[in-house]
């Protein structure tokens, strides 16, 4: 599949949809007469100029030659060529060969790089297995920089592009109005390699044309930023970049849709999607300095925030500071770091007590990990001073404490672990909360939950290692179920090793991040302002866990 190209060149998004025509066109379920369908994957038999010839002349015409007749159409749009011809190529057939011809020759001096992608097919669908590649050069000796790594997640059957730029052309590449200096795709076992490339910096992306367009579509196709550029050099030839990761980008505008005040202790702010709390901050002035005593949101209104302020003064126009305010993507309120509003002091008073919104564990939970915290959770603020006595246990507790994650999230954290394989039930007295306007709780809570037992348990451990001496920030290893719910957060402040507690039997999936600026989640870089992805390694395998086993050696490596 050809990359988009500018006005005059062939139109990358055409070529793909017929690609996929021509896909479903084959698609019928039945063997051919003579027997079986061919399931055999097609391969290149034989390149002109060979690979890694050197001296070959301007006017020469590459030809490729497949080891079975091949769909035409799909390998001249998956056939990639750098440096990038300014025209479109010309493509001649005879039999398993394709002569391409490009319009004013090759350019002198210069070290090519041919690609054919894993689109390319044969008459009966079968795909190239890995992209393949040779390289030639017009001059006396080939470009010897190499750029290798690999992309994740991915979909089966669904092959991410991977774009490089050459920093010298171009300072600031976006794949979505910028064509690359090198293209290609990556292989079944999810890496790709840039090979013969010239001394010089590179910024790599990726992407999955999801939307089947044939060209990187921001909110439709995922998009991988690189944790960092690369450079090539005489004594640094070949770069393994870290791991590239696909997510789908938000890329809208975060607005500030409405501002009110319910209450004379509240002050509602209205957005249009959720946006990062950790680093936002809230002033509240004019005519007299109000003070914002805290601020949250509750489950299922996350585009809400709350403000819980000093008393208002009724029909008074307030000015409020939102200063650091961006989405959980980056995406900025405004451009300055300030953005001022105004609000309406209210003259209602509150007269509606707290009630409880979510329970963790729910009610009727069996299999509770036995390190589980209790949380509760509250749909507005309430006074943080809440004896421990307000949580009562039928059974014998491990002894705890209590703390707040947030401002609406009460923790119970055992000191011990609970018992294994017993029902517990906890009560909390509403008598003892109160919120800010001094509204009493007006829920009662009773739940009832069992523990797993620990002979179910299994574990899994292994080291985490860093080979950039000067990276900074804490490990952060996620093990997720396999198409289950169960998700194990572990934080390393330092490079080691890692044990899990135990865990249910069941095939999960192990990586990490390095949280460099310690928001306590994974960003994700974004591509203007270039802003570099966090680090994320993958364990290349799902990690099978058994009941009273340890699987060991299931270790995470970060690049440099």
């Amino acid at each position: 599949m050809e990359f988009r190209r500018p006005e005059g060149l062939v139109d990358l998004r055409i070529m793909t949809l017929v690609i996929v025509g021509l896909a479903l066109s084959c698609a019928k379920q039945s063997f051919p007469p003579g027997g079986p369908m061919d399931r055999t994957p097609p391969d290149v038999a034989s390149t002109y100029p060979p690979r890694g010839s050197t001296g070959i002349d301007v006017e020469t015409a590459i030809w490729i030659e497949f080891n079975e007749r091949m769909d035409r159409r799909s390998v001249e749009t998956s056939l990639f060529i750098s440096p990038r011809p300014l025209a479109a190529p010309e493509y001649r057939w005879k039999g398993k060969k394709v002569v391409v011809k490009l319009p004013g020759g090759l350019l002198s001096d210069r070290t090519y790089v041919i690609t054919i992608g894993t689109d390319a097919h044969d008459l009966e669908g079968n795909r190239l297995v890995a992209p393949y590649s040779f390289s030639f050069s017009t001059g006396d000796s080939l470009d010897r920089g190499r750029i290798i790594g690999n992309v994740i997640p991915e979909e089966q059957g669904k092959g991410a592009f991977v774009l490089a730029y050459d920093l010298g052309r171009n300072k600031d590449p976006d794949p979505v109005n910028d064509l690359p200096d090198y293209i290609t795709q990556i292989s079944e076992d999810l890496e790709y390699s840039f090979n013969n490339l010239s001394n010089g910096a590179y910024r790599v992306f990726a992407f999955r044309d999801d939307d089947g367009d044939g060209g990187y579509t921001p909110d439709k196709d995922p998009l991988a930023v690189p944790p960092n550029d690369v450079r090539i050099s005489d004594s640094t030839a070949t770069v393994k970049l870290g791991t590239l990761y696909l997510v789908k980008r938000d890329t809208t505008r975060l607005r500030l849709q409405s501002v009110v005040a319910p209450d004379r202790v509240h002050v509602q702010l209205f957005f249009n999607k959720e946006i990062d709390l950790k680093e936002a901050r809230f002033f509240i002035s004019r005519p007299d300095t109000l003070l914002v005593v805290d601020y949250y949101t509750v489950p299922g209104e996350k585009t809400k925030v709350v403000l819980l302020t000093e008393r208002q003064q009724p029909g008074v126009e307030y000015q409020l500071m939102l200063q650091d305010v961006h989405d959980l993507q980056g995406n900025p309120l405004s451009e300055e770091r300030v953005y001022w509003t105004k609000f309406l002091g209210s003259s209602q008073e509150d007269l509606v007590g707290p009630s409880i919104v979510s329970v963790l564990p729910p009610d009727g939970t069996t299999d509770v990990p036995l390190d589980q915290p209790i949380q509760i959770t509250f749909n507005e603020a309430v006074r943080k001073a809440i004896p421990q006595s307000a949580l009562q246990f039928e059974e014998p507790s491990p002894p705890g404490e209590l703390s707040w994650r947030d401002a609406v999230t009460l923790v119970f954290s055992p000191v011990a672990q609970w018992k294994s394989e017993m029902v517990y039930r906890f009560s909390f007295i509403p008598e003892m909360i109160f919120d800010y306007a001094g509204n009493g709780l007006s829920d009662t809570l009773h739940v009832e939950y069992r523990t797993v037992d620990e002979d179910k348990l299994g574990f899994i451990t292994g080291r985490v290692t860093d080979a950039d001496p000067d990276a900074r920030g804490a490990f952060h290893v996620r093990i997720e179920q396999i198409g289950g719910k169960i998700v194990h957060d572990l934080l390393l402040l330092n490079q080691g090793h890692y044990s899990t507690k135990g865990i249910l039997p069941g095939r999960y999936r192990v990586w990490a991040f390095r949280d460099a600026n310690g928001n306590g989640r994974l960003d994700y870089g974004r591509v203007d302002p270039f802003v570099p992805a966090e680090r994320v390694s993958f364990f290349p395998d799902i990690v099978a866990v058994r009941a009273r086993w340890s699987t060991g050696g299931i270790d995470l490596k970060f690049e440099r």
